[in-house]
């Protein structure tokens, strides 16, 4: 998943929120910060996963080259 999907699915949650009124104020506080703390580690997860493979490709073309 990367930035820009990451980005759809959260914007898609938050139109899921605001369009679901029925649900208490208490509620909904919770749902939202359960939601950014998921993000959150999602996010983390795809940097450190691109760091790696980016390091990863970058030393093996030097192998390659030497």
């Amino acid at each position: 998943m990367n930035g820009e999907q990451l980005c759809y699915m959260h914007g898609f949650v938050h139109r899921s929120l605001f369009i679901v009124q029925s649900v208490t104020i208490d509620r909904l506080t919770l749902l939202v910060a359960i939601t950014h703390q998921f993000s959150l580690i999602i996010l983390s997860f795809c940097l450190q996963t691109d760091f790696f493979l980016c390091s990863f490709t970058f030393g093996f073309g030097r192998k390659i080259e030497l």
